[in-house]
């Protein structure tokens, strides 16, 4: 009567492995697929050191070290608005430089330096908030 019982109980034990081994599988198959097919490797932004200081009128952006930031590359946000051209930032911001414009206005909340990937998606390099 023992030998009968164990040959059952064995009988169950095959079938819940095979059965787990399919639904493991379709698992992994089905998230190598999504890695593969639904997502891009998204670019790098480059390391950088940078400054943001703001006295009297006067706002500096200063690119301490790390990476040179190529013209086109990068942009600089005063409160949301895109002011890189009146930085005079039109060339490659390299360690050791300094970027400044007079603004007429004391009331800056947030200044901003952002990397453009050549894919274009955005990535904020410094943020400094004066409020």
């Amino acid at each position: 009567m023992t030998s009968r019982e164990l040959s059952t109980n064995d009988a169950v034990s095959p079938v819940f492995a095979t059965l787990l081994i399919i639904f493991l599988s379709i698992i992994l198959i089905s998230i190598l697929a999504t890695v593969l097919i639904g997502f891009e490797i998204p670019e790098q932004a480059p390391i950088v050191g940078i400054s943001i200081g703001h006295q009297d009128d006067v706002i500096t952006v200063t690119h301490l070290n790390g990476e040179m930031l190529t013209k086109g590359s990068y942009k600089i946000l005063v409160d949301g608005v895109d002011k890189t051209d009146e930085f005079g930032a039109d060339c490659n911001l390299c360690p050791g430089m300094t970027l400044q414009l007079d603004v007429e206005s004391a009331d800056i909340m947030a200044v901003s330096v952002v990397y453009i990937g050549t894919n274009g998606g955005e990535t904020v390099l410094a943020l400094k908030n004066f409020t």
